[in-house]
């Protein structure tokens, strides 16, 4: 049987899924009045709010950051990756990055309202002044530029 892991969107949007899961990071991105009640329903059809334990959260991290996609993904967003390696489950969400992710770690994903990624990405980071390759500082530490992510283009 197929584990289905909601994003926050899947919530918002008001999917009708019984028995899903999500972690208790989603829960706390809920606000909105529609949300809360379509979160109420979903709690009704046994929607599980699970942890996802420490070392899945590890293998999260690291193919968000081996994809580019670390800085770009919230707490709750790498919650919702290592709870899908953890019980091998299915995404749902629109949020771009963490399909690239899911991709990357061979999860499947589906969209919520939004198309699917058309394809697999590899970002990099680099200095806006210098262009040093950065690992994720927000500022460079060479120059003190900012960053700006681009595409990892392969080489002919």
């Amino acid at each position: 049987m197929t584990v289905f892991v909601l994003d926050s969107g899947a919530i918002i949007f008001g999917v009708d899924l019984k028995g899903a899961v999500t972690t208790n990071l989603i829960i706390d991105e809920v606000k909105s009045r529609n949300a809360t009640w379509n979160l109420e329903t979903l709690e009704n059809d046994g929607l599980e709010v699970l942890t996802p334990k420490s070392e899945w959260l590890k293998k999260a991290r690291e193919g968000a950051k081996g994809s580019g996609d670390l800085r770009k993904l919230s707490k709750a967003d790498i919650s919702i990756i290592a709870l899908a390696l953890e019980l091998d489950g299915t995404i749902l969400t629109d949020d771009y990055a963490v399909q690239n992710v899911a991709s990357i770690l061979s999860l499947k994903c589906l969209p919520v309202e939004k198309e699917k990624i058309g394809k697999v990405l590899k970002w990099e980071w680099l200095c806006k002044k210098c262009k040093k390759k950065l690992e994720s500082e927000d500022e460079c530490p060479i120059c003190g530029g900012t960053a700006y992510r681009r595409v990892v283009r392969p080489r002919l």
